[in-house]
């Protein structure tokens, strides 16, 4: 039998700042590892701002904003993309 999950808005946006938390730490490691320039963790600063944002505008008692910080994901995705290529190429 498959164990039931508790789906409760609060436990995902813990799972969610979770995951939001190592998306972070791993652009971070990445920086360090392919010794990529300041551009690179300029655009990784930009991306950590975005997703704090994005928790804001959700909690448990009002889901009104899904919609908004789902969108945020293409925001974060393109200037993600922009800075390492930045950081590549430039």
């Amino acid at each position: 039998e498959i164990p039931k999950r508790d789906w409760s808005s609060d436990v995902c946006s813990s799972d969610l700042r979770l995951m939001h938390v190592l998306t972070v730490a791993s652009m971070a490691a990445l920086w360090q590892a392919a010794h990529l320039p300041s551009t690179y963790l300029i655009g990784v600063g930009i991306v950590a701002v975005l997703l704090v944002y994005e928790q804001s505008l959700v909690s448990a008692d009002d889901l009104s904003q899904v919609k908004k910080a789902f969108d945020m994901n293409g925001v974060v995705g393109i200037i993600y993309f922009v800075a390492t290529a930045a950081s590549l190429y430039l």
